[in-house]
């Protein structure tokens, strides 16, 4: 009995972000290629699984023949680079820094949709319906907080460097995420069309029905 109340961070193509990575000297350069082959994601039958399967899937391989390991993203470039792995999704502030020794195959976030929602707050419905002004009050500060980071992202690099123990120079160059500042059926969607598509929903169902009226 979960609601989404709140939007968290959302793709938008062309934005940069998560890359799907291999090594710089690798022959890979296709969703084919990784047939038979390792890959780490940082949660299995979550997002990342299912939009690196829709990129190797839309690439022309075949997701179903591939190996995901979970592992965390500090862990991914170290895995590449020995040969643990033969690609990896890569978050950010991670991916800028796996440049040094990786290249990106592309973003493979494009391979759900244009634009979708990554995370979301949730709550039950019936804390839903006893807490409205609560709902709004936090809808309102998580929008507000929303605009200042996707307006003033430099505002947050020492924030980021201290939770992610990564150097600020790093965290100043990389991609940041986009975070949502409205909430419509329309970025919810794809998400859970992808989750239907690849079994982590038993089946499609409206956006719409998961989304609290505050």
């Amino acid at each position: 009995d979960l609601k989404i109340i709140a939007g968290g961070s959302q793709w938008e193509s062309g934005h940069g972000g998560s890359q799907l990575m291999v090594k710089q000297d690798s022959s890979i350069s296709g969703g084919a290629a990784l047939n038979g082959k390792t890959v780490g994601i940082n949660v299995l039958r979550g997002v990342s699984q299912m939009v690196t399967s829709a990129w190797i899937d839309k690439h022309g391989g075949d997701s179903t023949k591939v190996q995901f390991v979970e592992m965390p993203f500090a862990a991914m470039q170290p895995a590449l680079e020995t040969g643990r792995v033969a690609a990896a999704q890569i978050s950010q502030p991670w991916a800028t820094g796996a440049l040094s020794t990786c290249r990106s195959l592309g973003p493979p976030n494009d391979a759900i949709a244009s634009r979708f929602l990554l995370s979301a707050y949730v709550a039950t419905g019936s804390w839903v319906a006893a807490h409205k002004d609560v709902i709004r009050r936090f809808q309102s500060a998580l929008s507000s907080c929303a605009h200042w980071i996707d307006t003033q992202p430099g505002a947050s690099v020492g924030a980021i460097a201290d939770l992610t123990k990564q150097d600020p120079a790093v965290v100043s160059r990389s991609v940041r995420s986009i975070f949502s500042e409205g909430l419509t059926p329309a970025v919810v969607q794809p998400i859970l069309d992808a989750a239907a598509k690849y079994g982590v929903l038993e089946a499609i169902f409206p956006a719409a029905d998961i989304m609290a009226q505050a």
